[in-house]
């Protein structure tokens, strides 16, 4: 567990972990995971950029029971993408915008990898929420969200739908390692636009949830 500094300050950010280290980790918790019915998620960021290290870790915690779940962007190697999906419990899949212009303008790449990457895994019978945030006056017009709905609509399953209101939590991020913030302009939602964003897939047949 070697530990990670800030270049900028060279306090430390975080550690290195290996696959071994982090199942003994795991191991510590096993008890509050069973009385509540949790696991453990990949997330990030994208966890799919470390693929090598992901897989290694599954390979150990698979066998040992835990309920595992990956929180992904979509935006990877197909056959990376479906390896780590078969061996996961669940897979988080967040779908940003339907435009392919727009979607490279706010996230720098375009979706089609990523809505390709959804059909993949669809067709594959992998297990998935869908995970739409929620960002106004980015995503929530009724053109997209009638496009993302139509396209759910094609899928095999009509995966629930998690939908998160945007929020600057994370700003102070930005400021600490000294990166730019695109969405630093960009507002919250209002209550009733979350509703309403609700609303549009509940009454398109799927089931949504505000958070998750």
């Amino acid at each position: 567990m070697e530990p990670e500094t800030n270049p900028q300050n060279g306090k430390a950010i975080g550690k290195h972990y290996s696959a071994k280290q982090l199942l003994t980790e795991a191991e510590k918790d096993r008890m509050f995971f069973e009385e509540s019915d949790g696991g453990i998620t990949f997330s990030g960021g994208e966890p799919l950029l470390q693929y090598d290290f992901m897989y290694e870790t599954l390979q150990l915690l698979k066998p040992q029971g835990y309920h595992v779940v990956i929180d992904t962007t979509g935006y990877a190697a197909p056959a990376k993408l479906i390896s780590i999906a078969r061996k996961v419990d669940l897979a988080l899949f967040d779908v940003k915008h339907m435009d392919a212009v727009l979607h490279k303008k706010y996230t720098g790449v375009s979706n089609r990898l990523v809505l390709e990457n959804l059909t993949m895994l669809d067709e594959h019978g992998v297990d998935l929420r869908i995970r739409f945030p929620l960002i106004p006056g980015v995503n929530n017009d009724s053109e997209n969200l009638g496009q993302m709905i139509g396209f759910l609509k094609k899928l095999k399953r009509h995966y629930p739908v998690d939908i998160l209101p945007y929020h600057r939590i994370a700003g102070h991020k930005y400021d600490k390692f000294k990166l730019e913030n695109r969405m630093q302009e960009a507002p919250e939602p209002s209550e009733e636009e979350i509703q309403n964003t609700q609303r549009f897939f509940t009454e398109a047949g799927f089931s949504a949830t505000i958070g998750g």
